[in-house]
């Protein structure tokens, strides 16, 4: 049911690719995959951020943009939209700057938090990562280059651990396409990523128990780093996780109806103690944390 696609790489909290049942009628289409960035150094600062909203400014200059297309209706440049989304659970705050220019397009980025979506020049992009307040030079993960198309708006998550235990998530930014072409009225759409590094969580499945008479499968063999999309309607639901392929859901949370005629990113999530969370990103800055059960 999955299909691996789009690459960034960057994280959601366990796939809420939910309603799958008599109630849903969701259309499931599921990409997944990701594009693997390098790291610039082999440790980073790891300091906690806790679930405080960043000040996340973003600037984009001249210098940042490269291989740029032209609308040939208006002759104005065309464009793409990007946001950034931090899930990365034991990094620092961060900057972030494109295709090296001194200036950093996205400052002060925690953990668990989100910016706006920036408008620039469609083309060709290397993104660097530097802990908050440093400078370019002090970038520890590099992303691209990547080709950005007109007229698309994408998400580029931060996923994993710069210091993990054996059998943890290495820290990757993927990348997603937000688009609701096709999404019926009155519905939305789930993006969902599996954001959870903790070993225990690398491989899971994912319920819907919204109907506790019928239980019904979602995603099996759901990995890290994984991404999915699922049409559903706006209504409360019941997603269980399963981390041992027992058929028993491990975890249950309860989702709240989600804004109609819209895109949400929902990540299944573990922090720096690899406590388990959903995070679902609404807006700019702190993502909604759904807690288990």
């Amino acid at each position: 049911m999955m299909n691996r696609s789009l690459n960034l790489t960057f994280a959601l909290s366990f796939a809420l690719t939910a309603c799958a049942g008599d109630d849903s009628g969701g259309t499931d289409t599921d990409t997944t995959g990701t594009t693997t960035g390098s790291t610039a150094a082999t440790t980073a600062a790891t300091e906690s951020t806790g679930d405080t909203t960043s000040d996340t400014t973003s600037d984009t200059t001249s210098d940042t943009t490269s291989d740029t297309t032209s609308d040939t209706t208006t002759g104005e440049p065309a464009t793409a939209q990007i946001r950034v989304i931090h899930f990365g659970s034991d990094a620092p705050a961060v900057d972030v700057y494109a295709n090296g220019g001194e200036t950093p397009v996205v400052t002060g980025l925690a953990v668990k938090n989100a910016t706006d979506y920036l408008t620039i020049p469609a083309g060709e992009y290397t993104f660097a990562i530097a802990p908050a307040g440093t400078s370019l030079a002090d970038a520890v993960f590099t992303v691209g280059p990547l080709d950005l198309a007109a007229d698309t708006k994408y998400s580029a998550v931060a996923v994993g651990k710069l210091a993990g235990n054996p059998g943890d998530g290495a820290f990757d930014v993927v990348a997603l396409v937000d688009s609701t072409d096709g999404l019926a009225a009155g519905s939305v759409r789930l993006q969902v990523l599996h954001a959870a590094p903790a070993a225990p969580f690398s491989t899971v499945d994912v319920w819907n128990l919204t109907d506790a008479n019928n239980p019904t499968p979602l995603i099996q063999g759901f990995d890290f780093k994984a991404s999915g999309i699922l049409d559903v309607p706006s209504v409360a639901l019941v997603i269980g996780l399963d981390v041992n392929a027992d058929g028993e859901p491990d975890a249950t949370f309860n989702v709240p109806p989600l804004p109609a005629d819209s895109i949400v990113d929902v990540a299944a999530f573990s922090d720096e103690s690899d406590a388990p969370s959903l995070q679902a990103v609404l807006g700019v800055g702190a993502t909604t944390q759904i807690d288990p059960n």
